[in-house]
């Protein structure tokens, strides 16, 4: 019976940059909730996966796998999934988390010994800050070489973080 015996959904994770081909991070496997057609629908509940890459640990996947089954009334009446906006789905409501504001405040000081890019020495640099999605950057340094300090030395912005920090 499929409800007692779901397929095991195997899972591979690759960082895919513009900068290089894709590059493996690991594996896991899952087992999906299963919601049948005679089922009341409820939402499977978040899990963490562990992600392997051979034999060493490559952190955790934190998602949540349901196979449903789709009843003879057609598509129609099975759960809604929210319109993307453009490429990106909304976080479904009963998974989102609790968010909470933050100011994260930043002293830009200076920056010293940095290595030379492409045997060029650095003489412009600027730093770039991210957090949540939401960031801010440097003055740029005029002159690293007579004055490798920023010239604005503090910068804040807000951001929105889940009140619990394991999801």
């Amino acid at each position: 019976d499929l409800a007692e015996n779901p397929p095991i959904v195997v899972i591979e994770l690759y960082d895919d940059d513009a900068l290089s081909k894709a590059e493996y991070l690991g594996s896991t496997v899952a087992v999906p909730a299963v919601k049948l057609s005679d089922e009341p629908y409820t939402p499977a509940k978040l899990e963490y996966f562990p992600l392997f890459c051979g034999s060493q640990s490559g952190g955790d996947l934190l998602a949540a796998f349901e196979l449903i089954q789709i009843p003879e009334s057609g598509e129609k009446s099975m759960p809604p999934i929210d319109e993307p906006d453009g490429t990106i789905y909304p976080v479904p409501q009963n998974i989102r988390p609790v968010l909470s504001r933050y100011r994260l405040e930043v002293l830009f000081w200076g920056l010293r010994e940095l290595k030379k890019v492409q045997l060029l020495s650095v003489d412009r640099p600027q730093v770039f800050i991210e957090c949540a999605g939401k960031g801010i950057r440097s003055s740029v340094i005029q002159s690293y070489k007579s004055n490798p300090n920023f010239s604005v030395l503090v910068d804040v912005f807000d951001v929105e973080l889940p009140e619990n920090e394991h999801l």
